[in-house]
């Protein structure tokens, strides 16, 4: 019944990979072991990458340079969805979530060290 979109923009986050897709436009930070293929650990992230999905599904031109402005509004999407999220467990004493559904309250538990 609905026509359109489903959502205005998707989000994602692993560590210090990130990733933002509003209308054709995605901007992504991933594992830059995907980039060296060295297999080597904690390479950190790429730089942030811009792809025009419409044109470019393989996200093989990266827009950033020529398209900085999309670039940071990207960015802000994405910052300003984050800052809404908690931080991310790290660490063998902290709590988690054991995954109740929305709606229900979460039933927290501690992580053994």
């Amino acid at each position: 019944e609905k026509a359109g979109a489903p959502h205005a923009a998707l989000y994602w986050r692993l560590g210090d990979q990130m990733a933002v897709r509003a209308g054709d436009f995605k901007l992504v930070r991933y594992d830059s072991n995907a980039d060296t293929r060295t297999g080597k650990r904690d390479q950190g992230a790429t730089p942030a990458k811009l792809y025009n999905l419409r044109e470019d599904l393989g996200e093989s031109n990266d827009l950033a340079a020529a398209m900085p402005e999309k670039a940071k509004e990207l960015q802000a999407l994405w910052d300003a969805w984050n800052a809404a999220n908690i931080n991310p467990a790290s660490g063998d004493d902290q709590e988690d979530d054991d995954g109740a559904e929305p709606g229900e309250p979460a039933k927290k538990k501690r992580r053994k060290k």
